[in-house]
């Protein structure tokens, strides 16, 4: 996953601005798209901070919980530069491939065994999980309490009793019981878009066109 600043593939610069890049030595050139990728990188990284898109609304929240997204993504985020184009990305293809499904929003389908080599396969008889137990009392579960006058007497039980009480392989088991479930063979994760790397075009036109006239200013100095 990369965005690149290519002069020559979009049409960022007036015919004089092009010309100006065109005639800096390829050192200075080079130089130019390098600060104009760092600051893509840098205000990249403010949309994460922000939680914001490039266009500066605010990103698709998670599907479960409230807290920040991307945490970590901004840091590995790396800025380079030849002397034709500029360059923002991630050096490791794992954190690139993450960062490529939240910017273009792609559904990935997953199953047991993608998930145990992704995540690491679950221990089956640890306690069951907090998301378990709400999973269960969402579903109907009920604990029986003995008989009254020949009915049978059923009580909620809470989430402690059931993490305390149930294994992850056990309280799953009863979750798809009680949802009339079967274990599936593989299921999709569709994950919005938040198109987080980049920056307008307008944006973009004006940022590389500052840097031409600062490293022509530089030179004649």
């Amino acid at each position: 996953m990369s965005i690149s600043c290519d002069p020559n593939q979009r049409q960022f610069l007036s015919a004089n601005q092009s010309m100006d890049l065109m005639l800096l030595t390829s050192g200075r050139r080079k130089r130019v798209l390098k600060k104009t990728a760092t600051e893509v990188r840098r205000r990249s990284r403010q949309n994460l901070g922000r939680q914001k898109t490039v266009d500066g609304q605010p990103m698709a929240g998670r599907k479960t919980g409230k807290g920040r997204m991307f945490r970590k993504l901004g840091k590995t985020m790396q800025a380079t530069a030849t002397t034709k184009q500029g360059k923002v990305s991630w050096a490791n293809a794992i954190t690139a491939k993450i960062a490529y499904r939240h910017q273009h929003g792609v559904a990935e389908t997953f199953n047991k065994e993608k998930m145990d080599r992704r995540y690491g396969e679950p221990d089956y008889n640890a306690p069951a999980t907090r998301k378990q137990g709400k999973a269960l009392l969402e579903s109907g579960y009920r604990l029986y309490a003995g008989k009254k006058k020949g009915r049978t007497k059923t009580k909620k039980p809470s989430q402690r009793w059931i993490i305390e009480n149930m294994t992850i392989g056990h309280a799953g088991y009863l979750i798809r019981q009680l949802r009339d479930e079967k274990a599936k063979r593989s299921w999709t994760v569709r994950t919005p878009a938040r198109p987080f790397l980049g920056v307008t075009e307008k944006d973009g036109t004006r940022i590389l066109a500052e840097n031409i006239t600062a490293e022509w200013e530089r030179q004649a100095n």
